[in-house]
């Protein structure tokens, strides 16, 4: 019997810096903290039990599982923050994850039809995206309350330097609830829409 086995934080750490990290080379962000929304959603998703894994085909399905993540990311990005950023970007970043063909191929089924490895780990991205949407959703606490951590997520690390901590503003306050903001307000009804792919006509 083979050892149960789970794709850990650590273990999607690098992969996790390319897509997410202002301090990557591909990341299309800077200076924000969401690589702390991708650790949290993951997080639930381990919960969940969805990161298991006994076998090498369990383990590159629990790697789209992840990157199925970044997609939802980018979407948000792109509805509430006008940033558009490429899958592409995202199939670069998958190479971390040392996948074999054969797997992937094994994942797709014999009737797939791709045109190259980027739309076999796209399609693969997208297979796995309702599935851990809904559970991370919940995790979050709900829509509402998901769609708030999504627009935190491009806040900068909080300030630990200062001694003393007042709490947050009224100003501070405003700021960070999406529903004050047109901005964030459209990325609430896409949140609210089920958070539907949005980007490249995918």
């Amino acid at each position: 019997m083979q050892e149960q086995r789970t794709l850990s934080w650590k273990a999607v750490k690098r992969v996790a810096d390319a897509v997410f990290s202002a301090d990557a080379a591909f990341s299309p962000f800077v200076d924000r903290d969401e690589l702390a929304w991708a650790r949290q959603a993951w997080e639930y998703v381990m919960a969940a039990g969805l990161a298991g894994y006994s076998t090498e085909l369990q383990r590159c399905r629990a790697c789209f599982r992840f990157l199925a993540l970044a997609t939802v990311y980018y979407d948000w990005c792109a509805t509430a923050w006008d940033e558009n950023h490429d899958d592409d970007e995202i199939c670069m970043a998958a190479e971390g994850f040392e996948m074999d063909s054969l797997h992937i191929g094994q994942l797709l089924g014999p009737d797939a039809e791709t045109d190259s490895l980027d739309d076999a780990l796209t399609t693969l991205m997208y297979d796995a995206r309702e599935e851990v949407l809904g559970l991370v959703v919940k995790g979050f606490g709900g829509p509402r309350a998901f769609a708030k951590a999504l627009w935190l997520s491009n806040r900068l690390p909080p300030d630990t330097s200062e001694d003393e901590d007042h709490g947050p503003t009224p100003e501070e306050d405003l700021l960070d609830d999406p529903f004050c903001d047109p901005d964030g307000f459209q990325g609430w009804l896409w949140v609210e829409r089920g958070c539907p792919p949005c980007r490249g006509g995918w």
